[in-house]
């Protein structure tokens, strides 16, 4: 199990490097031709992206909205007896720079909420005789709304791999998960 909205998982089939091709653009919907249904709801395929040669980059069609969605890359060869799909899940780009954004913001606030006096002094200048307790809470927020964010990603992101994962196993007749 991994700590990060990553995966990398290996697939070996019997089928032929042809036959595994076939069978993912069976279930893939060009991505430009998505573009025009709305989020999905009327899509024919499970799938959408993109299949060039040996390399795709797909992602699940679904009726619902999570921006945690894995973005599939996969590569296809071939191997003695079979074929062998290297994919790799992760965030899509855009989902990971806002990731780091908020991580980035959340470290500055945890940082001047311990820097002394820093959010004392607020509540002193109001005679506030609760600003100690709020001070307290003050230098654990940011790191809870941190561990919330990760513990949102990570819940999102593995719900939707699990599903991909299965999906993919199927479809590839897998005999290694």
């Amino acid at each position: 199990m991994t700590f990060l909205p990553f995966e990398n998982i290996t697939y070996k089939t019997k089928l032929g490097e042809d036959e595994v091709l076939r069978r993912l653009h069976d279930l893939t919907v060009p991505t430009d031709k998505l573009r025009f249904q709305l989020s999905g709801q009327n899509a024919s395929k499970p799938y959408s992206g993109d299949i060039n040669g040996g390399q795709f980059t797909i992602k699940r069609i679904i009726k619902y909205v999570n921006s945690w969605l894995p973005v599939i890359h996969g590569t296809v060869t071939r191997d003695t007896g079979g074929t062998i799909i290297n994919v790799k899940m992760k965030l899509s780009t855009w989902v990971t720079v806002l990731s780091f954004i908020w991580i980035a913001f959340m470290s500055v606030g945890s940082f001047l909420s311990l820097t002394p006096g820093t959010f004392y002094q607020f509540y002193t200048d109001f005679d506030y005789s609760y600003g100690k307790h709020l001070e307290k809470f003050a230098h654990w927020l940011p790191v809870g709304l941190i561990m919330f964010w990760y513990i949102m990603t990570m819940g999102a992101f593995k719900y939707e791999s699990r599903k991909s994962k299965k999906d993919l196993q199927n479809i590839f007749v897998s005999e290694t998960p």
